[in-house]
């Protein structure tokens, strides 16, 4: 008994876990983006393609890289192994994870540089676990067809969507720097390209040195008023984006508008930086990170304090103040007498309560448009009344079935933003959606004694969109839109309503 050992050992049933790490699609992509970016070599440039084929695969192909032969194809498949100790895939899991979270079976084409040998790996279901951790065997033979260095990885059966644009979106601000400086070209729906800062005050670059010896770089600088672009010092790691808006514990826009201006990247090229799993944010409670913010601290101090100095632009009045808390009552008065009248009128209502969606038309043979059936029960009444349940012109095909949005009304607040922006809906901590008017945008300026009236069209603007705003219909949202204008129109007439302050 006492020789005897406790052996540590991993249960593949906790690969199912890790793919809990993803909060979403995107985020899993950019697992297997990132070990393509490690594969970076010094003094070449990398193309990175990452595509959607009709939501169905998501092919990953990079090429000028290292690529992979048979050693880093096995090195791959051992979870918790990982070769990139200074690099971004130093966990040795990640990778394998998002496959898994992203579809049902994959393949893997591989060539190692310099050598003639194509590698091929496929898998038919990488949830089964049934038989423990898998095994494979590699296809291996002579190809000319393909380049030296080239690594794709093709995922089949998605068990997630992916927003084409806001995958490029994302991989445009997660490696910046990478496509900035050229060493990175990736190609998603198009060429992917970063954006552009407008600044008022230029960059000031600097450098400074930690304790142990590493170098940090970066930059700072101003956003032009108006820039739609939001604030904070965006930290990189190898090329990488782990922290999208940091402020080092200086003040920031939560505390004044102003501050959110302030702009610039951080460049933190060393491996000893603790990050999460899946690097979307830093162990700040790291000695290393404790180092840089004191830094950072002090070079951000100039900026906070040259932005705190500058007149807020308009501070709303308490007459101001009152007149959005009366609006906001009156709003949800609004909403509840719309949802009432949509009821009476067998269309659901919207907001408040749950919409079931329109009616298909009836279809009857020999007739494309039908005259409506009235109901057995209650036809005399019916015919009295003139009411029809079902409707006489037939919904468009596309808004069959759609529901509208169901979340409580929503509390409307006046709010400093970014000048291009009318309005922003925000959930707080207690779970309560606001709607934050901007008092910068040049239009609330000029309707401002109209106070009432642009919180009420502006709520319209966002009452009107569907449960799922990316799949409407433009001609569904102008239509929802005019009706909501045109009850409100009648709700202020009815309620005697002065408009003019």
């Amino acid at each position: 008994m006492e020789n005897q050992k406790i052996i540590e050992r991993i249960d593949p049933a906790i690969i199912a876990g890790l793919y809990k790490n993803f909060r979403d699609s995107i985020q899993a992509i950019l697992e297997l983006t990132d070990n393509a970016v490690d594969d970076i070599k010094e003094g070449h440039k990398m193309v990175l393609s990452v595509e959607l084929d009709k939501d169905k695969k998501l092919r990953i192909v990079n090429e000028g890289g290292d690529g992979m032969g048979m050693d880093q194809l096995q090195n791959f498949f051992i979870w918790g192994l990982s070769k990139k100790r200074k690099k971004l895939g130093r966990y040795g899991q990640g990778g394998k994870a998002a496959m898994g979270y992203l579809g049902k079976t994959w393949k893997i084409i591989s060539k190692k540089e310099s050598e003639k040998k194509r590698y091929e790996v496929i898998e038919n279901d990488w949830d089964d676990r049934a038989g423990g951790l898998k095994e494979y065997t590699p296809t291996i033979r002579d190809d000319d067809t393909i380049a030296d260095n080239v690594v794709q990885i093709e995922i089949g059966d998605l068990k997630k969507t992916v927003n084409k644009l806001e995958l490029k979106r994302t991989l445009a601000k997660t490696y910046k720097p990478l496509i900035d400086r050229g060493i990175l070209e990736i190609i998603s729906s198009g060429s992917v390209q970063t954006e552009a800062y407008t600044f008022e005050l230029p960059q000031d670059y600097f450098g400074f040195k930690l304790s142990t010896g590493q170098r940090i770089c970066g930059w700072l600088g101003t956003l032009a008023k108006g820039s739609s672009v939001r604030g904070g010092v965006r930290c990189y790691v190898f090329g990488r984006l782990v922290d999208e808006r940091e402020y080092f514990q200086q003040k920031d826009s939560n505390y004044k508008e102003s501050l959110d201006r302030i702009i610039g990247e951080l460049y933190i090229d060393t491996e000893d930086l603790p990050l999460t799993l899946n690097k979307t944010d830093i162990d700040k409670s790291s000695n290393i990170w404790s180092e840089i913010q004191s830094v950072m601290f002090s070079k951000l101090q100039p900026y906070v304090d040259l932005l705190l100095e500058e007149k807020d632009k308009y501070t709303p009045s308490e007459k101001d103040l009152k007149v959005t808390i009366e609006a906001g009552e009156l709003w949800k008065e609004f909403v509840q007498n719309y949802n009432k009248e949509l009821s009476s009128m067998g269309k659901g209502s919207i907001n408040l309560l749950l919409s079931q969606g329109q009616k298909k038309p009836i279809k009857v043979a020999g007739k494309e448009n039908p005259e409506p059936e009235i109901p057995k029960k209650d036809t005399q009444k019916n015919k009295e009344i003139g009411r029809i349940n079902n409707p006489a012109t037939p919904p468009p095909e596309e808004a069959i079935g759609r529901r509208k949005r169901t979340f409580a009304v929503l509390t409307p607040e006046l709010k400093e933003l970014p000048e291009a922006e009318r309005y922003t809906v925000s959930t707080d901590f207690a779970g309560i959606r606001r709607l934050f008017v901007n008092t910068q945008f040049p239009l609330f300026k000029i309707r401002k004694k109209q106070l009432r009236l642009y919180l009420w069209e502006t709520l319209a603007l966002e009452y009107a969109k569907d449960d799922d705003f990316s799949d409407q219909y433009a001609q569904n949202y102008l239509d929802e839109l005019n009706t909501l204008i045109h009850s409100l129109g009648k709700f202020v007439q009815t309620k005697h309503i002065r408009l003019e302050d």
